[in-house]
């Protein structure tokens, strides 16, 4: 049978490109009214931050913040994963929006698969318990019938509880 695993992640602290990101702005002057804009990424921490800005700062950034011209998805990150305004003084407010890659499975995904792959079908589980594991930054989370709890532990690692006892949401 199926099991569905849900994914959590924690709540994240800024970021070092977001860090990067307003280093870079503070130095630069203010934007009165962009004739020519550029778009500028980095990479950092797994994540890609792009943003457009008034081509005349492409420089500073580059040199400032090691920015790059150019956009995330042409660096492979295509999945967008939010954005962040940031209050720089005397530019206002930057929209600094946000990639990543399409994950590729994860090695818990891949755990949880292999121990799956090793049970009978769960039918209608008289008995069930939650149980999770913290891999690579993500939480897994699966309900299963108690009678394999053992198993997933011993096999696969896993812990009785749930992501959002951990922090996940």
């Amino acid at each position: 049978g199926e099991i569905k695993v849900e994914l959590y992640k924690k709540a994240a602290a800024e970021s070092d490109h977001m860090m990067l990101f307003k280093s870079m702005l503070a130095t630069i002057g203010e934007v009165t009214s962009p004739l020519e804009s550029v778009s500028l990424y980095k990479v950092a921490g797994g994540e890609c931050g792009q943003a457009t800005l008034d081509k005349k700062f492409e420089s500073y950034a580059i040199k400032f913040a090691g920015l790059q011209e150019g956009v995330c998805s042409e660096q492979g990150y295509t999945v967008a994963d939010g954005s962040k305004s940031i209050k720089v003084p005397t530019l206002g407010e930057i929209k600094v929006e946000l990639y990543k890659k399409a994950a590729a499975e994860s090695d818990h995904m891949m755990l949880f698969k292999s121990m799956l792959a090793t049970t009978d079908e769960v039918t209608s589980p008289l008995e069930s318990v939650s149980l999770y594991k913290v891999a690579g930054g993500e939480c897994g989370q699966a309900t299963l019938d108690k009678k394999y709890e053992s198993y997933a532990i011993k096999f696969a690692g896993l812990q009785e509880g749930e992501c959002s006892e951990q922090g996940y949401t």
